[in-house]
C-alpha cells in the first residue's frame, strides 16, 4: 500500500510516517501545496496513493482545501484513495464539513500506533494478517521526565557516553588567536579532507573568485581571510555532530544544526554591529546555544541501538524531552567541555532571560540570535512562530532599531547562502 503523510509539524510528521512504514510504502509531504502536486504527479504516472493522512490545520493550504483538489484529481480517474483527516482540536463542524468535502475518517492528535491500526481496519485497508502485523507492535509510554532519568542514570554507570567535542574546530580556533601561521593551519585542516576540500571550494565560488583557481589550500584561506575562514571550520566540524544513520532523526539534527549556525552568524554580526566588548566568542556561543538538543538526541537514538526501548519510539516524548531538558543537558555537556561559566549561562538562559542570573550582553546577543534566526525559517526543533523582533526584551535591552534588524537579517540571510553552496 502507498500511503502519503501531510504533515507540516516535523515533529508530528516524523512520528505519523514511522508509524504508518509499519502498513505500506511512505511518502511525506510538508504542505498542502507539496502535497496536491505529489498526488497528481502519481496518478500520471500510474502509482497512485492507496491513502492519504491528511493534517487539517496547516500554513499555505488548509486541508480541507486539499482534500477537495484531492477529489477533483480523482474525477476524472477510476481511482479513489482512501482519506483520514489528523487534527489537533476537534471540531464536530469540521469533521462533518472534511467528510461532506470527501474524507473517510478523522483521527485526533495525540494518536498512536493501535488507534490507526484499527481505523485502517475499519476502512478495509488492513485485514487481520499481513500488513496488519507489521503494526502490531506497541511502543513502550515513556514519558520526557522517564526519559531523562534513564538517560542518567546510563551516563552514571558508564553505559552511556556524551559526545566529544569537535576538536578541529576549537583548536584552529585556538591557533587564530595564537597567531600560528598559514603552514600549521592548513596542516590541522588537511587532517580532515572532507572540510578542507569544501573550504578550497568555496573559495572558487562566485562569492570569492579571483584571477584564477585555487587548488591549494593554503591560499584559499588567504582568499576568505582568516576571521571567515575560522567561522567556516567552526561551523563544518560542528556539522558532524549534527549527524544520524537514523532517518528518523537524520532531517531533526540538520534542522537544528542550520538553526545553530543562523543563531552564531546573527549573534556575531550583532555584536559588530553594536561594538559591544563580549566576555564569550558570540559566533561560538550562538553555534553551541543549543547543544544540549542534539547531544539528548543523539543519546536517545544511542539507547535505541542497545535496545532499551522498542524500534518505535514515542517521537512525542522525545521531544518533549528535548524541549524542557536541552538546556540544562547543553549546560552540563559544555562544561565537560571545559567551556567558561558563561558560555553555559547562555545554553540555559537563551530562550528564557527571565531564568538569567543577571541579563548580560551575551545572553541578549545569543537569546536575539536564536530568534533571528526561527524568523528566517531555521526553526531547529521547534514549531513554526510568529516572532515581533522588535518586541523582544533581547532587543528591547540592546536597544536596537527596526533598521538594524532589518540589517541583521539581511547579513545572517547572506551568510547562510554560503553555508548552502556547501551542502549543493
Amino acid at each position: 500500500m502507498r500511503i502519503l503523510v501531510v504533515e507540516d509539524e516535523m515533529i508530528s510528521r516524523l512520528k505519523l510516517e514511522a508509524i504508518m512504514q509499519k502498513f505500506g510504502r511512505c511518502e511525506t509531504a510538508e504542505n498542502g501545496s507539496q502535497a496536491v502536486h505529489m498526488y497528481q504527479k502519481a496518478m500520471v504516472q500510474g502509482n497512485a496513493y492507496r491513502l492519504v493522512m491528511l493534517d487539517i490545520e496547516m500554513p499555505d493550504m488548509k486541508g480541507p482545501q486539499v482534500l477537495r483538489q484531492i477529489r477533483l484529481i480523482e474525477a476524472a480517474r477510476d481511482h479513489r484513495a482512501a482519506v483520514i483527516m489528523v487534527t489537533a482540536q476537534l471540531s464536530q463542524t469540521l469533521v462533518v464539513s472534511c467528510i461532506q468535502d470527501g474524507c473517510d475518517d478523522y483521527i485526533a492528535k495525540p494518536f498512536n500506533i493501535n488507534i490507526i491500526r484499527d481505523k485502517l481496519l475499519k476502512l478495509g485497508l488492513i485485514g487481520g494478517h499481513g500488513e496488519n502485523d507489521a503494526g502490531r507492535s506497541k511502543p513502550k509510554s515513556t514519558s520526557a521526565e522517564n526519559i531523562f532519568n534513564r538517560i542518567n542514570e546510563l551516563l552514571r554507570s558508564g553505559e552511556l557516553a556524551l559526545p566529544p567535542m569537535p576538536q578541529i574546530g576549537i583548536r584552529f580556533r585556538e591557533m587564530v588567536r595564537d597567531g600560528a601561521d598559514m603552514d600549521k593551519m592548513a596542516g590541522l585542516l588537511k587532517k580532515d579532507v572532507v572540510i578542507a576540500s569544501k573550504i578550497i571550494r568555496l573559495s572558487n565560488s562566485a562569492s570569492y573568485r579571483g584571477f584564477g583557481k585555487i587548488h591549494s589550500l593554503e591560499r584559499a584561506i588567504g582568499r576568505l581571510g582568516l576571521a571567515e575562514t575560522e567561522k567556516l571550520v567552526m561551523a563544518l566540524s560542528n556539522q558532524k555532530l549534527f549527524m544520524a544513520e537514523n532517518h528518523l532523526y537524520r532531517k531533526m539534527l540538520e534542522d537544528l544544526w542550520l538553526h545553530s549556525l543562523a543563531c552564531a552568524f546573527a549573534a556575531e554580526a550583532l555584536t559588530d554591529t553594536l561594538e559591544l566588548n563580549m566576555a564569550v566568542d558570540a559566533f561560538t556561543a550562538g553555534l553551541f546555544h543549543d547543544i544540549g538538543a542534539f547531544a539528548l538526541i543523539h543519546v536517545i537514538v544511542e539507547l535505541e541501538n542497545l535496545g532499551h526501548y522498542d524500534k518505535l519510539l514515542d517521537l512525542e516524548a522525545i521531544n518533549e524531552t528535548v524541549q524542557v531538558y536541552h538546556k540544562i543537558f547543553g549546560a552540563k555537556l559544555l562544561e565537560k567541555w571545559a567551556f567558561d561559566s558563561e558560555y553555559r549561562q547562555i545554553a540555559l538562559c537563551h530562550n528564557n532571560l527571565d531564568i538569567a542570573e543577571s541579563i548580560t550582553p551575551e545572553i541578549c546577543v545569543v537569546h536575539l540570535g536564536n530568534l533571528v534566526a526561527k524568523s528566517l525559517g531555521y526553526i531547529g526543533c521547534g514549531g513554526k512562530q510568529t516572532i515581533e523582533l522588535m518586541q523582544t526584551p533581547s532587543a528591547q535591552t540592546l536597544q536596537l532599531t527596526g533598521d538594524q534588524i532589518d540589517s541583521l537579517r539581511k547579513a545572517v540571510q547572506s551568510q547562510m547562502a554560503l553555508v548552502e553552496q556547501l551542502l549543493d
